[in-house]
């Protein structure tokens, strides 16, 4: 390996450092990050809701906007399970 390598493979873990260093601070800061959502907020406290009052799983929740007819973000019919996720993970709940 060149030593010119060696200080590429050097270079790069160091601007990973940097990155992280930088988005811990700018979430730390309350800045948003990442894409904003299109969920409605009522729609976004809903999930919530099922999840805290009724300990229901992401596929249980998906499963009632979809059977109630309640668009996606995307404008399909079928909510997801990883969509719901999502929106644990930006509220803060497991």
């Amino acid at each position: 390996m060149g030593w010119w390598l060696a200080f590429a493979k050097e270079e790069r873990k160091k601007i990973s450092e940097r990155t992280k260093i930088g988005l811990r601070r700018a979430k730390r800061e309350g800045k948003q990050l990442g894409r904003p959502s299109t969920i409605p907020r009522n729609t976004v406290e809903r999930i919530v809701a099922m999840r805290m009052r009724e300990c229901l799983s992401a596929k249980a929740i998906a499963m009632r906007p979809t059977d109630e007819g309640v668009r996606t973000p995307g404008g399909g019919s079928c909510w997801a399970h990883s969509t719901v996720r999502g929106v644990f993970a930006r509220e803060g709940i497991q």
